[in-house]
Formats: C-alpha cells, sequence, structure tokens
C-alpha cells in the first residue's frame, strides 16, 4: 500500500480556518510518454478518476481512465489506484478518457473520436463503469453501458463533455448538427435498474450556428448547466450558459429550459461558458480568455439562484466577477471550474510562477458576501509545460486537480494532486467520503 506525503499548503478561511494539504500525486505507474493522464479529472463520493486520452493500452491514441480510492490509515489519508477502465471495444483514436465523471459507485467516460456508432466517423461514444465488491476487500469497476446518441452524426464528437449523478448521465455532443451546422447538443440517460435509456436531447433555445453547445456540462440534483462557449448572440465567441431544470408536465418528468446565462460585462471572444460547474443554488462559470485583467488573462463568473419574492420570479443572477490576483497575459484564467460547498476552485493552466506554462490553480470562498481569493495552488513539483489546473474538480472541499504534460512518468505522461482537508480527522474524515483502509 502506498502512502502519500505532504506538501503544498492552502488556508480556507473563515469556515473554521480549512487547512488544505497537498496528500496525493496520483500517477498511473504503467504509463508511457504523451499518455496525458490528468488531461481530465473528477472527483465525487470518495473516488478520483483521471483520464489518460493518448494511452495506446489497445491502439495509438485509444485512450484510458485511471480510478483511485481515497483513504484514511493509521493517521495518514492517502490515494490507492484501484482500477484502469478502458470501453470493451475502445480502439485506436477513440481517445477514450477525454473526458470523465464519477459520482459514488459510478463513472462516466467519453470518447469523443470513437466510430462505432452504426460506423460514422468520429460521431464519438460514452461509458458508465459501476463500481462494486466481487468478495470482502477486492475492488472491481466493471462496464455496465455503452452509451451512443441515436441520432448521431459523423464528428458530432458525442462525450466531449460529460457530468453524472447516482441516476443521470449527461452526454455532450458539441459538433451535432440537428439546429445547424455544430450547434451541438446534450444527450440525458437516467438509469432505470441495469438500464440507462436515453429520457432527453437538450438544445440551445436560441441556437447558434457552431455555438459548441454541449462543450462543457455539469449536474447536481434536478439541475443541468451547458455551456456554448462560442456563442455569438452578444458578439462573436461571446459565449453563453445554459440551465435546464427537470420539471413535472402532466405528471411526467422533463428537462425544460429554466435560463439563459451571459456575463454582464461579455465582450467578444471572452469564451464564457468554456467551463461550468454547480453546487446547490450556485454555479460557476469560466471565461479563459476575458482581457479584463489582461490580454487572455482570463475570468470567472458565479452565478446564486434567487427564489421568487412577493410575487416576483426567481432565477440565476450574477453575485461576482473573479480575476486572479496575480493575473496575466495570456494565462486563460477560468479554462477549468470547480464548485463545491460554497468553494471555488478554479484553473489557469498557462500561469508562468513556476515556469513558463507550469500552471496554477485559485481558491475563492465568499466572505462576508464578497467573493475573495483564499489561496494559490501549485503542485509540490511543478514544471514548466506542466499545464497544472488543465482541469480540476471539488467535492466536499477537496480537490483533484490536473496536470497533463506532467513528466515523472514520462514525457507528458501526466499527473494528478489531491488536495485534502487537514483537520479532517477520524469519523470526521470518513463522512467526508474517505474509506477505512485499515
Amino acid at each position: 500500500m502506498k502512502t502519500w506525503t505532504t506538501a503544498a499548503i492552502l488556508v480556507l478561511i473563515p469556515a473554521g480556518l480549512m487547512m488544505h494539504t497537498e496528500t496525493g500525486k496520483l500517477v498511473d505507474p504503467f504509463a508511457d510518454e504523451h499518455d496525458e493522464l490528468g488531461r481530465a479529472v473528477a472527483i465525487g463520493g470518495g473516488r478520483v478518476i483521471a483520464g489518460s486520452q493518448f494511452d495506446d493500452d489497445v491502439g495509438s491514441a485509444s485512450g484510458s481512465a485511471t480510478i483511485y480510492h481515497r483513504g484514511y490509515s493509521e493517521g495518514v489519508a492517502q490515494m490507492n489506484r484501484v482500477a484502469k477502465v478502458i470501453g470493451s471495444d475502445t480502439s485506436s483514436n477513440d481517445r477514450f478518457g477525454f473526458a470523465v465523471a464519477i459520482n459514488d459507485n459510478y463513472a462516466l467516460v467519453g470518447a469523443p473520436f470513437g466510430d462505432r456508432n452504426m460506423g460514422r466517423t468520429d460521431v464519438g461514444l460514452a461509458y458508465i463503469f459501476e463500481y462494486y465488491e466481487t468478495e470482502p476487500d477486492v475492488i472491481e469497476w466493471s462496464q455496465r453501458r455503452r452509451l451512443t446518441s441515436i441520432d448521431g452524426a459523423a464528428d458530432d464528437g458525442f462525450g466531449w463533455a460529460v457530468a453524472m449523478s447516482n441516476t443521470v448521465a449527461v452526454v455532450g455532443a458539441p459538433r451535432a448538427d440537428q439546429l445547424g451546422e455544430d450547434t451541438g447538443a446534450v444527450y440525458v440517460f437516467e438509469r432505470d435498474g441495469n438500464n440507462w435509456p436515453l429520457s432527453a436531447t437538450l438544445f440551445a433555445d436560441p441556437a447558434a450556428d457552431q455555438a459548441l453547445f454541449g462543450s462543457s456540462v455539469a449536474i447536481d440534483g434536478e439541475r443541468i448547466v451547458v455551456g456554448a462557449f462560442l456563442d455569438e448572440h452578444m458578439g462573436e465567441q461571446t459565449g453563453a450558459v445554459y440551465v435546464f431544470e427537470r420539471v413535472v408536465v402532466d405528471d411526467e418528468p422533463e428537462w425544460m429550459m429554466q435560463q439563459r446565462l451571459t456575463a454582464s460585462d461579455g465582450n467578444p471572444f471572452d469564451e464564457f461558458g468554456f467551463a461550468v460547474d454547480i453546487s446547490g443554488d450556485l454555479l460557476v462559470v469560466g471565461a479563459p480568455d476575458d482581457d479584463d485583467a489582461s490580454d487572455i488573462a482570463g475570468a470567472a463568473y458565479v452565478f446564486e439562484f434567487m427564489g421568487a419574492v412577493k410575487g416576483i420570479g426567481g432565477g440565476w443572477v450574477e453575485q461576482a466577477k473573479l480575476i486572479a490576483s496575480d493575473a496575466g497575459i495570456e494565462e486563460e484564467f477560468g479554462s477549468s471550474v470547480g464548485i463545491s460547498d460554497g468553494v471555488v476552485l478554479i484553473g489557469k493552466h498557462w500561469d508562468d510562477a513556476l515556469g513558463t506554462d507550469a500552471g496554477s490553480a485559485y481558491v475563492f470562498q465568499s466572505v462576508d458576501g464578497i467573493w475573495t481569493e483564499q489561496s494559490r495552488l501549485t503542485a509540490s513539483d511543478g514544471a514548466a509545460g506542466d499545464e497544472f489546473a488543465f482541469a480540476v474538480g471539488i467535492d466536499r472541499l477537496q480537490g483533484i486537480v490536473g496536470a497533463r504534460f506532467h513528466d515523472s512518468e514520462g514525457e507528458n505522461a501526466g499527473a494528478a494532486y489531491f488536495f485534502a482537508p487537514a483537520q479532517l480527522l477520524g469519523d470526521e474524515l470518513f463522512d467526508n467520503g474517505f474509506e477505512n483502509l485499515d
């Protein structure tokens, strides 16, 4: 059993002086050069998944994903690699692991360049895996379903973005053409026993050619958030985000568009909606090409859902625009985002503080109603070109940060870093998604 040592420190206030520590550097010990583990990462329910889109195990650029379980043993928080998953029919150039999601006992992996949906080139595929114990202390992740778009066409990119809960799988196909060239679509699958039938196909309203609706997706409870970062209704590539909610219509549940969101100060080429995440009544949107701080320095926006008051309808309201305190030219702050328990994690993968494009991530929290930068994260062994924070995820105040071009296991083999609150000990730690590894 491998035990991970601690490194970088992050301070969160005022939530009990929440001290975060880098408790794990996650790698694939069997990685090859250019696998890019950490190109996509996700965390949920005590599990972490990291995609390696260029893994060659079943063909050139076929791809894979690695799953880790976090635990607590003899006073030490640690991460353990428990499975490497590959689609049952994955083959060359599928780039399985391009997008990943995980929630408790289910994982979802996108392969947007897969061709096995009626032989259509790059129509895309997605795969659902389930975790179970075959016998005490024997852990397995097994493929349960392969998801496809029933109306998919060549180059749709189904699987470009994915998100999931325990009962819903969301798959973006940003180059789908049902409403126009590359307008995009999002497919929603809902679990029924061991099956995951398609329950809805979502589209932007209004739709726009080449908006790439579905290039980013997120889900929490009864809400789905979809980014269309090249939407041009407010100017070329300004971007937009759509929120859908599951409501009951004529005794049947339906996913209906709740609101279309744009930045209050949006400008052409900001790419608002490049990354999205949602947690309860808060959502965060990345606009990595925003120029307010400097050219392509990037920004992120926090929205809050406000309920109806005195007969006036509620809706999503922009609460804050977040900019890194050390914003610099062409750093793309907001290229990855995550939100959980009122804490926002934002990636800036072209940050140069530890070397050109080494990357960094930032933690923001609302203090007395004002969103404030609390800390800046870097990898304990970060180096130029790593692109730390190309992907991020956060759940129960515990974060995962991908560094797709890290070189410790080989050139561009990739790595991911896990950050956990140091004072979550004993029973409290288990309550926050850790497993007893003793």
